[in-house]
């Protein structure tokens, strides 16, 4: 079976979720099977030299409104 560039290197045992290695390879993964669905970061990875994506529901605590998606992972160049 040969690897494409939209398959997941890994599952997340913490999330429950397949890791995608970066943004853009979630976002094709989304596009092409859960157009409803976002893509995030993985609370696991952030600020570890390799942060891993997410395509799914949103965290639970965004969802309920105890953090914002900026609060997940902040946008480069904004404080």
């Amino acid at each position: 079976m040969n690897k494409t560039d939209t398959d997941p290197i890994g599952w997340c045992d913490a999330c429950q979720k397949w890791l995608y290695t970066d943004k853009a390879r979630a976002k094709r993964v989304g596009r092409r099977h859960h157009p409803r669905k976002t893509v995030y970061i993985c609370q696991e990875t952030v600020g570890s030299e390799q942060e891993l994506w997410h395509v799914g529901s949103l965290p639970r605590p965004v969802v309920q409104g105890f953090l914002t998606r900026d609060q997940l992972r902040p946008r480069r160049g904004h404080f």
